[in-house]
């Protein structure tokens, strides 16, 4: 009878199910569903896609909850039917008495679905080991947190209903895991305080919704510092913030730490955004996000009811662009004392107001912000003006009414994003020739002037230069014409004094100083690569000059660390099998030193009786401790000797501080073990004939 049933359910069921198509996402976990056929991408699958077992096309078995007491009552799951018949099974129990999940509930591992909305279930625990469970109800318990360890390693996750709990916290990443992608999200009427950003935004991941529809009542976070990379995409499903009570809305808490990443908002992240009847501080936290995008979110009505908690602002209001120079903060962290601090975004700004403060400095420093600064210091006792650290970020910097009287000379340098400095009702005599490299209308000195003077007609030719408004004079406090004050710019007929040199004198002195330019490059050159033109010089020599050899007993005087064991090696094993079989006639210390003799007097007196110095190049070799070998190597120079080196550690100029060794290197005067040449070919090229044939040629 039972099988019967079965046979006529799949009849009746086939038509349906032939209406789908086998799909598994391309990202995530591997998911066994059917896809409505007009569904073109993942995204749509999301949404339109069931388990074959939720269509019919499988049979399910059914399991039921059974209590074990009263009061703090536990629970299992039992079964009245044969549940081999069955690779499917389901528990629906709604409106009871469950506290907890049912102490059994890991022994069923077929289970795809549990309904147990309306029960009084407090925490959830681990149920990763329900590794086929597809749909998960636990809407209108009294569950209060979600760790991000509950849903980890639940592949065939597509469904979770937490609607109607005390949610209050959700772990960051708590469904959003590389082993877990669940389709459709409901944490709708709950009491959310925070909502960390790796829940709702993650590049590539698949869903179809996640409503948090009257959920959130508090602000984002983003514990793990996710940042938005313009060059990807992320989520690609819907979420619903419907009448949510937000500090801010997920969009202006992404885009205040990085402006720039609003206008790119529309472009990554895809889906549809809810916002309908939520409420949000305006403040300068949204005040950019808002005044750019208010028009997107006002196409969909579903966000008209978008309102502005305190100002009582509706995005239906926000036509009017003047409104968004309202949303701003007071900012407390690192403003100086008695001073007021406000960021405004949609101006781009910082304001500092440190007036009537009696200041008699600037302050040492300003809040953070990515916005420009606004310090506003007038009617205060400052008498000098010294550069700050945040001098690059000043846009405006009023000093008026301070009696100033004296500028620093690193001041003007530091005000690189400068647009207007007010300086009116100072004591200044003078500015400090740095201000030159400024645009002279920037700057505002008022009906006071200076004092005009040999030394600063500078200052007239900068202003005429700058182009300089007529609103903004500079007159001279110590030139007057008929009684009135004279612009700085008409001065120079006045001091009469400051004659300027002829063209002749000029030239003069330009070449001296062209000639002195000259003279001191060609010395610091020379100090810097002596020992390099020293080396030059005397290859040309020897190449021009003919030797006699009768003076020479050796070919070559080999110099190496003999304490070194691999430079002892190729010493003894390979190069002198190589130059005696060449008939090359060689002095080795390590070898070759009398007993009892003086070593430098020996070694000296066998380095001027070699034609040749060859030079194995080590680590130990170039080391401080290595005294013989910096004498050998000394000597070899002060004899002029031709010196050929033979790098066997790969020895660059930052490995030894012996500058007649760094020459050599700079000019890559030297044979390498890590080239792929034959080096004793190189090197007996370079030696020459030995000294016996070519006293056989004299």
């Amino acid at each position: 009878m039972c099988f019967n049933r079965i046979v006529l359910l799949l009849l009746i069921m086939a038509p349906l199910c032939s209406s789908y198509i086998d799909w598994s996402p391309e990202v995530g976990p591997h998911k066994d569903l059917l896809c409505r056929p007009f569904c073109t991408d993942d995204r749509c699958c999301s949404c339109h896609s069931q388990p074959k077992w939720e269509l019919g096309n499988e049979p399910i078995g059914d399991l039921h909850v059974e209590y074990s007491g009263l009061g703090k009552v536990s629970a299992k799951l039992v079964s009245v039917s044969n549940l081999s018949e069955y690779n499917y099974l389901q528990v629906i129990h709604t409106h009871g008495r469950l506290r907890a999940l049912p102490i059994n509930i890991c022994n069923f591992e077929r289970l795809v679905k549990i309904n147990f909305a309306n029960n009084l279930i407090e925490s959830i625990g681990t149920i990763n080991c329900l590794q086929m469970l597809d749909t998960l109800v636990l809407s209108g318990n009294r569950i209060s947190h979600i760790s991000n360890k509950t849903f980890v390693d639940m592949p065939a996750l597509r469904v979770l209903d937490l609607s109607y709990n005390i949610l209050t916290t959700l772990d960051a990443n708590t469904f959003t895991s590389k082993t877990t992608n669940i389709f459709h999200v409901d944490f709708s009427n709950n009491v959310l305080e925070t909502v960390d950003l790796s829940n709702i935004v993650n590049e590539n991941y698949l869903y179809c919704k996640i409503d948090f529809e009257n959920a959130m009542k508090g602000h984002f976070s983003n514990v793990h510092n996710i940042t938005i990379d313009p060059d990807k995409h992320y989520n690609s499903g819907d979420i619903s913030f419907v009448g949510c009570i937000m500090e801010q809305d997920m969009f202006s808490f992404i885009g205040h730490r990085n402006p720039d990443l609003i206008q790119l908002f529309p472009l990554i992240i895809s889906g549809t955004y809810k916002f309908a009847n939520a409420t949000v501080k305006c403040d300068c936290s949204v005040a950019l996000y808002l005044k750019d995008h208010w028009r997107l979110l006002k196409l969909d009505d579903n966000n008209d009811g978008l309102m502005c908690r305190d100002q009582n602002y509706s995005i239906r209001d926000m036509h009017d662009q003047k409104l968004f120079d309202n949303f701003f903060c007071d900012r407390y962290v690192n403003c100086p004392r008695y001073c007021t601090c406000i960021e405004q975004p949609t101006q781009w700004r910082i304001i500092v107001n440190c007036s009537f403060t009696q200041m008699k400095r600037l302050p040492e420093q300003l809040p953070d912000s990515v916005f420009l600064v606004e310090l506003l210091v007038t009617n205060n006792e400052i008498r000098h003006l010294e550069k700050r650290d945040y001098f690059n970020r000043l846009r405006i910097l009023d000093l008026s009414d301070n009696e100033m009287k004296t500028i620093g000379n690193d001041v003007a340098q530091s005000l690189s994003s400068l647009l207007k400095l007010n300086l009116t009702n100072h004591n200044i005599d003078d500015l400090p020739d740095t201000f030159r490299f400024l645009d002279a209308n920037l700057i505002f000195l008022g009906y006071k002037g200076i004092t005009c003077t040999c030394d600063n007609t500078w200052i007239g030719d900068w202003r005429v230069r700058s182009n300089i408004h007529p609103g903004n004079p500079l007159f001279c406090e110590n030139i007057r014409n008929h009684g009135n004050k004279t612009l700085v710019e008409l001065t120079k007929p006045y001091l009469v004094e400051c004659s300027e040199m002829d063209q002749s004198t000029i030239f003069l002195l330009t070449a001296l100083l062209c000639l002195a330019v000259l003279s001191m490059t060609g010395i610091f050159v020379i100090w810097m690569f002596y020992f390099e033109v020293s080396i030059l010089l005397g290859t040309i020599r020897r190449k021009t000059i003919k030797e006699d050899l009768r003076r020479y007993k050796y070919d070559v005087f080999v110099s190496f660390d003999d304490s070194d064991v691999d430079s002892r090696r190729f010493v003894m094993d390979y190069l002198l099998r190589i130059l005696n079989s060449s008939h090359y006639t060689t002095y080795v210390p390590y070898r070759d030193m009398s007993v009892g003799n003086l070593r430098e007097k020996e070694v000296k007196n066998a380095i001027r009786r070699a034609r040749t110095f060859v030079c194995i190049l080590s680590e130990e070799y170039c080391a401080e401790s290595s005294i013989w070998t910096r004498m050998e190597f000394m000597s070899a120079l002060q004899c002029r000797k031709s010196i050929e080196i033979i790098n066997i550690d790969n020895i660059g100029t930052r490995d030894t501080s012996m500058r007649e060794v760094k020459a050599f290197l700079r000019l890559r005067w030297f044979i390498s073990l890590s080239t792929r040449r034959d080096i004793f070919k190189h090197l007996i090229d370079s030696l020459g004939k030995p000294i016996y044939m070519g006293r056989k040629n004299m």
